[in-house]
């Protein structure tokens, strides 16, 4: 059987303002789980994210799971995404 994975964002920290911008997230809590159908497994952890001056900037009530998903995809690199889904 295959197994499934499931990224979840567990809290984020924001800083009340930043270069012109409010709730600008500075910290990303995550759980991945994995479930083979018999066993489960997860991980719990936190990634720094920050904001570039000059990129596009969502408001965070406009955040969705799957963009936050992809900040600490892209902040763990994709080795580490490897390892922790092994």
């Amino acid at each position: 059987m295959a197994t499934t994975y499931t990224w979840v964002i567990n809290q984020l920290d924001c800083y009340p303002e930043a270069d012109g911008e409010t709730d600008v997230v500075f910290t990303v809590h995550w759980t991945l789980t994995g479930t083979d159908g018999t066993y489960v497994g997860s991980v719990y952890g936190t990634v720094g994210v920050s904001l570039t001056p000059g990129a596009p900037f969502t408001p965070y009530a406009d955040l969705t799971q799957p963009q936050v998903v992809g900040w600490v995809q892209d902040a763990l690199g994709e080795e580490q995404v490897a390892a922790y889904e092994a």
